[in-house]
């Protein structure tokens, strides 16, 4: 019995780390994106292009928050995607490990939503809360879009 549930937890770690991609860094509470994110920005710029949207992510960065989950404050990690002109930011929730490192878990990413902000210059940002995300108020044409994906 040991030897079947040990490897049952062998091959869900495999498989957690096998869809884990590393990202960034956190040094000293600056975030540094230090991979390549080109298949991000290839997935996330197929979304738009589906939703008929015709802009592209340019930019990466990564951002941390914090939600009221009852009696306690929730903190979050995000990677958010902006257009050349920022009038539209996407993002999706990231891990941050005991070490240090930010990783995108594409499982957790394909089975979960990315959402956009869009319709302003300023403001208007994704932030998770606690039954999912909002766009913080920056115009009144501010408006958002989530997305299932199982890509």
């Amino acid at each position: 019995m040991k030897k079947i549930l040990f490897g049952l937890i062998a091959t869900i770690l495999i498989s957690i780390n096998s869809n884990a991609q590393k990202i960034g860094v956190n040094q000293e509470d600056k975030y540094i994106i230090t991979d390549d994110l080109s298949f991000l920005k290839e997935k996330w710029n197929q979304i738009l292009k589906d939703q008929k949207i015709n802009d592209q992510i340019n930019n990466f960065k990564i951002e941390s928050g914090e939600y009221d989950d009852g009696d306690k404050k929730i903190k979050y990690y995000a990677i958010i995607g902006t257009t050349l002109n920022s009038n539209l930011q996407m993002a999706e929730v990231i891990e941050l490990t005991q070490n240090g490192e930010f990783y995108y878990n594409k499982l957790l990413a394909d089975s979960g939503h990315t959402v956009s902000c869009s319709g302003c210059m300023a403001g208007c940002s994704p932030k998770k809360m606690k039954f999912g995300w909002v766009c913080t108020a920056g115009c009144e044409a501010c408006s958002k879009t989530e997305t299932v994906s199982g890509r």
